[in-house]
């Protein structure tokens, strides 16, 4: 199996980390929260689940898998600036 940092293995850790998102208190969290998934990730289901949870979170959906940053680079830099200036505090 793949090795993680400390020694760890893949499928280990995978396996300690299930139910992580089910038990965090997500509604808790203050918005605004912007996921950006890719149409073909594998994690697309988890992305829908934290969009309901977190109150105001914004979900997108681009065009790749999980590596979106790499395949859509543009498409993920257009979509942090529109939130991120929309973030901005009023001068």
């Amino acid at each position: 199996l793949c090795r993680l940092y400390g020694g760890g293995r893949l499928g280990d850790d995978m396996r300690r980390d299930m139910g992580f998102l089910a038990a965090a208190p997500l509604e808790r969290l203050a918005p605004p929260a912007l996921l950006l998934y890719g149409n073909r990730s594998p994690n697309i289901e988890a992305g829908r689940g934290l969009a309901r949870r977190i109150p105001g979170a914004a979900l997108k959906i681009g065009r790749g898998n999980h590596n979106l940053p790499v395949q859509s680079g543009a498409w993920v830099g257009r979509r942090l600036l529109r939130f991120f200036s929309s973030q901005a505090p009023m001068a």
